[in-house]
């Protein structure tokens, strides 16, 4: 009978856990395309930074972001936030603005009602 060679034992797998927030850092915004005043671009800037920082989906993003631009600038926003998709939208005269943070892209327009 031979011996069997015991072998080192490994780790064990666990599941997966996800990460509960993307750090992506401080970056700057990349801006696409925009019809609106600065002051508004700024503040679509600034919400975008504290979606990334409170959110790990994008759906949820988008959902901070049309509830605080409803709520600051009237509504109703229409919010896409991700990475990879394709658009064509009517918005309201100086209520459009498109831009990147890292990876991540941002789109807010209104419509009326």
């Amino acid at each position: 009978m031979t011996e069997v060679e015991q072998l080192p034992q490994t780790a064990e797998f666990k599941d997966p856990v996800e990460p509960q927030h993307i750090f992506i850092g401080r970056r700057d915004a990349v801006m696409k395309n925009a019809d609106m005043p600065q002051e508004m671009q700024d503040d679509a800037i600034e919400l975008a930074q504290q979606a990334i920082d409170k959110f790990r989906l994008e759906k949820e993003m988008a959902a901070f972001i049309k509830a605080e631009f409803d709520k600051r600038h009237y509504p109703s926003w229409q919010v896409v936030v991700g990475s990879n998709f394709g658009s064509y939208v009517t918005h309201e005269t100086n209520r459009f603005i498109y831009f990147y943070i890292a990876h991540i892209a941002f789109m807010l327009y209104k419509t009326g009602i």
